[in-house]
């Protein structure tokens, strides 16, 4: 999982952070755009995007660290198939299946492989505050943590959700996701779900920690 791009792209959001100059297949992974887009942008809007990028690693290191879960809560998440923009062109290609697993108040970026090539897409995920995040945009000021929600609620030891979309870097659509916690109670019910409900009184906008609600199943722009 771990190859020299996945390397140079942890490289590259170090370098952003630091106000430092990229090289177009560092500012090609940061923004999850393709080299020619980026090309293509006017210096302005260009500086725009990487405000936005800055501004939203600054937002989603503030949730996690107001996160406060305890560090032996873990989850496990399941893809099981899905399309995700792919790098470098990022066109969407199905994905392969793949597990991860994420600890009470930690954030991972992780590569998705392609089941049609040797492209991959790059996918964030953070457990903070009881509640899934899923795929941050670096362009868009309003999913700096996920651009999908998913609470965990206590008393459920599996949720599983098809027909995924997110609108984050990696754009995920027709995914199937399943969660699981490391609970060891037989009794927990696990949960189904064919389609991912929508929350249709949600708004878009910078979401803080303490202002999510957990009424909604599943949190969606829509």
């Amino acid at each position: 999982m771990f190859n020299h791009q996945f390397i140079a792209f942890i490289v590259t959001l170090l370098t952003l952070l630091n106000g430092c100059s990229m090289d177009p297949e560092q500012e090609s992974l940061t923004l999850a755009m393709p080299k020619s887009k980026i090309e293509s942008l006017n210096p302005e809007t260009k500086k725009q995007y990487i405000a936005v990028y800055r501004n939203n690693q600054s937002a989603k290191r503030a949730t996690q660290l107001h996160s406060q879960m305890s560090g032996g809560d873990t989850i496990s998440v399941t893809i099981s198939k899905g399309l995700a923009r792919m790098h470098p062109n990022y066109q969407s290609e199905r994905v392969k299946p793949m597990q991860f697993t994420l600890r009470g108040n930690q954030c991972d970026t992780i590569q998705i492989q392609s089941k049609e090539s040797k492209k991959f897409s790059l996918l964030s995920a953070c457990y903070l505050n009881n509640q899934l995040y899923i795929d941050e945009s670096s362009t868009n000021e309003h999913y700096p943590v996920g651009s999908l929600i998913i609470p965990i609620p206590a008393n459920f030891a599996a949720q599983e959700f098809c027909e995924v979309k997110t609108k984050g870097n990696a754009q995920l659509m027709q995914a199937c996701l399943s969660i699981s916690t490391n609970t060891t109670d037989s009794t927990k019910p696990k949960q189904r779900l064919t389609k991912a409900r929508k929350n249709k009184g949600f708004t878009a906008k910078v979401r803080q920690s303490e202002s999510i609600s957990s009424d909604s199943l599943i949190q969606y722009e829509t």
